[in-house]
């Protein structure tokens, strides 16, 4: 790992290959924070923060890629109200994306912050009524909390005719149909 990490600090800030190399540099470390059990390496986790932070300082064009990083550690380690705090930092930067705000969505769940995430992903269908996926996540969280099931019935219908094969979408409504007591 250290030798990877050699080689890719040797290419000039100028080289078409410095992105991904940064890029690939903060995976491996964010890989090192966190062991296979989920644990944090505070030694190699403030490694990995500080390779970001001075990253993003020194080539702003990296801020996006490097804080997604970031809030990907965070959620492994389950503080989600850091990862939130990070992809917040990024909302309407150039190349933040309906991508971006759908992960802020997940993490707001995670939180247990239903309500924001809702309007979000509302956001996001508004601008995408295409998007199968946020679709499928509003109407979940509707079940979850058993509320405006027919609205997630309708959202599940919208999302099935666009990704009918989807398993995601087709466990929600099997969810749904449990949750009103539909058992056939």
């Amino acid at each position: 790992i250290e030798l990877a990490l050699n080689y890719f600090s040797k290419i000039p800030p100028s080289g078409s290959l410095f992105k991904d190399a940064q890029i690939q540099s903060a995976n491996i470390l964010n890989a090192q924070a966190i062991n296979e059990k989920g644990e944090i390496d505070n030694i190699a986790s403030e490694k990995f923060k500080s390779f970001v932070e001075n990253r993003t300082a020194k080539y702003p064009e990296l801020e996006l890629e490097m804080k997604i990083i970031l809030a990907s550690f965070y959620e492994s380690s389950k503080n989600y109200s850091e990862a939130i705090r990070v992809i917040r930092s990024l909302e309407g930067r150039k190349g933040f994306t309906e991508d971006h705000d759908y992960y802020l969505a997940s993490l707001l769940e995670k939180n247990k912050n239903i309500e924001e995430a809702q309007i979000i992903l509302g956001k996001i269908i508004a601008k995408n009524p295409q998007n199968a996926s946020a679709l499928n996540f509003l109407a979940y969280t509707y079940i979850e909390q058993e509320t405006k099931l027919e609205d997630a019935y309708s959202l599940l219908q919208r999302a099935l005719k666009i990704r009918p094969e989807d398993g995601y979408i087709r466990d929600s409504l099997g969810w749904y149909y449990f949750k009103i007591g539909d058992f056939n």
